[in-house]
C-alpha cells in the first residue's frame, strides 16, 4: 500500500519534474556552463515542488491509507513516511545523473553512483531487517537514493573544481 501511494504521488509530480528536461540536452550542446546554470535554477524548482509533495503526503498519510486501504493497513502509514523522501531524491537523481553527468560524458561516474547505491541499499536492508522488519526496504531505498544523489553531486563538483584549476 505504501509503495503504491508513494508511486502515485511520484507519478503526479513527474510531469512537473520533466517539463523542462528535453531542452537541457540541447542547451549542453550550445554551452555546458549555461546549461548548468539553468539546471541549478531548475533543481530549486523541482526540489521545492517535490518537497511540497512530500510534506502533503506526510501530513495526509493517515487519511490516505484509511481512505484507500482501510484500518487493517494502518502500519503502512509509517512506511509511507519512510518512503516519501525517495520522491525528491529520485527527481534530483534524474536531473543530476541523467541530465548532467551523462551530458558531460561522465558515464563511468554515473555507473559508479548507481552501483554504489545498490550496494548501500543491500547493506542497509540486511542490517535493518532485525529492527524494522517489513519497513527495511523503505528505509534502505530512501537512504540509498540520497547516497546516489550525494555521489552524483560529488562527481559534478569535482569536475567543476578541476575546470576552475
Amino acid at each position: 500500500v505504501a509503495e503504491k501511494v508513494v508511486m502515485i504521488t511520484r507519478s503526479l509530480l513527474s510531469p512537473l519534474n520533466q517539463i523542462y528536461l528535453p531542452e537541457i540536452s540541447k542547451q549542453f550542446i550550445i554551452s555546458s556552463n549555461d546549461a548548468i546554470k539553468e539546471i541549478k535554477q531548475y533543481a530549486i524548482i523541482v526540489g521545492t515542488i517535490n518537497l511540497l509533495g512530500i510534506l502533503l503526503l506526510n501530513i495526509f498519510a493517515d487519511d490516505i491509507v484509511m481512505l484507500t486501504a482501510g484500518k487493517q493497513f494502518s502500519e503502512s502509514i509509517f512506511t509511507i513516511r519512510l518512503l516519501s523522501p525517495t520522491i525528491v531524491f529520485i527527481a534530483l537523481n534524474n536531473l543530476a545523473g541523467i541530465h548532467v553527468l551523462l551530458n558531460l560524458n561522465m558515464k563511468k561516474e554515473f555507473f559508479i553512483g548507481i552501483s554504489a547505491g545498490v550496494v548501500v541499499n543491500i547493506i542497509i536492508m540486511i542490517l535493518s531487517v532485525p529492527y524494522l522488519s517489513f519497513n527495511s526496504p523503505a528505509l534502505s531505498w530512501s537512504i540509498s537514493e540520497a547516497f546516489v544523489l550525494g555521489i552524483f553531486v560529488f562527481y559534478f563538483m569535482n569536475r567543476r573544481l578541476e575546470e576552475i584549476k
